[in-house]
């Protein structure tokens, strides 16, 4: 059925409006204006937006417009659920990529200067795999992540390249390397963004991040690889269940 594409035609725009602008300005064009954009009838459109409506994702108020839901902007995620970010943007309704991948071999030093691994004397002298790279939802960069896997845990029959690397980590480990990941241990903090972090996620300068730092461990317990993880802070929401 054609509204099925205008809706997700539409559902891009949204997607864009909410990544690229200033989140004061959530009204969408009329429908006039979405018909000739999208080359198609206004009722198509409507009845497109009468479907989003429903979802939740716009409010159309009579005789004022439509506009997108305030509550529905954000990659709002719990951390309580071990996810991968590829899951975590197509959930959201994006499309997930990957950019400026770059993949080395390092030795534990560099580990250690960036984890601190005063009580991990069992990966002295070991070798890992550094990954590098800029998540995409919509091309829109919106994470940097770092992830150093302890290369000894991988199978040396499928090399770690750009050939085989599908842009998910989990995925990744566990359909090359029969490795599942279960859990891990996170710490998250807030900082401000430098010049090489802007330029990885297209920022103005001093915009804050969200870091988080994860040790990931298999179904075994064993420990396979840590994480950083840079959120651009106006995309991400990351929330906690707390009980007592």
């Amino acid at each position: 059925m054609k509204y099925l594409k205008i809706k997700e035609d539409i559902r891009q725009i949204i997607n864009r409006k909410l990544m690229l602008e200033n989140n004061d300005d959530l009204r969408l064009p009329s429908e006039e204006s979405l018909a000739k954009q999208l080359n198609t009838s206004r009722v198509t459109v409507r009845e497109s937006l009468r479907d989003l409506e429903k979802e939740g994702t716009i409010i159309r108020k009579h005789g004022v417009g439509t506009f997108i839901n305030s509550d529905n902007d954000h990659f709002d995620r719990g951390i309580e659920k071990l996810s991968s970010v590829t899951n975590i943007i197509e959930e959201r309704g994006f499309t997930p990529n990957t950019d400026e991948l770059k993949i080395n071999h390092v030795n534990y030093e560099e580990i250690n200067n960036e984890f601190k691994l005063r009580n991990q004397k069992d990966l002295k002298n070991k070798k890992f795999i550094k990954i590098e790279r800029v998540r995409l939802a919509d091309e829109i960069p919106v994470i940097f992540n770092i992830d150093y896997i302890l290369n000894e845990k991988l199978n040396q029959k499928k090399i770690m390249n750009k050939k085989n690397f599908n842009g998910s980590l989990l995925d990744t480990l566990d359909k090359n390397h029969n490795i599942y990941i279960t859990n891990s241990k996170a710490k998250i903090k807030p900082l401000v963004s430098d010049r090489f972090l802007q330029e990885k996620l297209k920022l103005p300068k001093n915009s804050l991040l969200l870091l988080m730092k994860q040790y990931n461990y298999n179904s075994n317990g064993e420990f396979i690889f840590f994480s950083k993880s840079y959120f651009s802070h106006d995309k991400f929401e990351i929330r906690m269940l707390r009980t007592r």
